[in-house]
């Protein structure tokens, strides 16, 4: 297996792009900012019921530990799409530049390429959640400090991180199967949000459908819980399984085409 050898080159590729500080650095924006923007803001609805005249807003629940984490989910969900367009030409860009040939001619596999590019992003993905996850969790614990919350927050995070794979698996084959890079984000994309929308509908739209690790994680977060960490098994097998399955697919397709 030639894929630690790629890994090393890819991994190599991303600390020299500008892709080791902008997922990291949104990540931990992410992990820092909710809780501040949870404990800020009935302080912010009240100076603006102040400032319009006539007109008084009220906050409709004092904000907690559990805010802070649903907070951090919203925010993550739309680090997905920081995701997609970070890796949209992980495999693409290198059929293009004409780099892939030049890798390829080596007796490797190209699915090893491709699994060295999934593993890759991983890692980054990986390393971006544990830190936005570490500074929720640190600036939760100050902001609460008798909040019983955290094993709650860091099981919807770890279910949330799951489906974070799968898009990252799916944004690997989009990328391969795409003639560019917008195509490859918006194939992505259309993945996602359909998966999302079919998520919303419950029951088994839910159950057999990655994107419902992500309603299960804000059921686990709902006060008082309307789900349990057990009631993933069924989500996590099928998306951890469908996301090998994205990538084999990808390094199937990569191998009958000419470069």
């Amino acid at each position: 297996m030639k894929i630690p050898v790629f890994l090393r080159k890819e991994i190599r590729e991303i600390f020299r792009t500008a892709k080791i500080y902008v997922l990291p650095g949104i990540f931990l924006f992410f992990g820092f900012g909710s809780p501040l923007l949870t404990k800020l803001t009935p302080e912010l609805i009240r100076l603006a019921g102040e400032s319009t005249a006539g007109i008084r807003i009220v906050p409709t629940a004092e904000p907690n530990a559990l805010f802070a984490w649903q907070q951090l989910l919203k925010n993550l969900g739309t680090g997905l799409f920081v995701i997609i367009l970070l890796f949209m030409g992980s495999v693409l860009e290198e059929k293009v530049r004409g780099t892939a040939v030049l890798v390829l001619t080596k007796p490797v596999k190209r699915p090893e390429f491709i699994w060295a590019k999934f593993i890759a992003a991983v890692l980054l993905v990986s390393f971006s959640t544990l830190v936005a996850t570490l500074a929720c969790a640190y600036y939760t614990v100050i902001l609460w400090p008798a909040a019983p919350e955290l094993n709650r927050g860091l099981a919807a995070v770890s279910l949330f991180f799951v489906y974070e794979l799968f898009i990252t698996a799916l944004t690997v084959l989009a990328s391969t199967l795409a003639k560019n890079s917008m195509f490859a984000a918006g194939g992505a994309v259309a993945v996602h949000l359909l998966l999302s929308l079919l998520a919303s509908f419950g029951g088994r739209f839910t159950t057999y459908n990655p994107a419902g690790l992500m309603t299960l994680a804000g059921k686990l977060l709902a006060s008082p819980a309307t789900a349990r960490l057990a009631d993933a098994g069924v989500g996590l097998t099928i998306t951890l399984l469908t996301t090998v399955l994205l990538v084999q697919l990808a390094g199937w397709v990569f191998q009958r085409e000419e470069l």
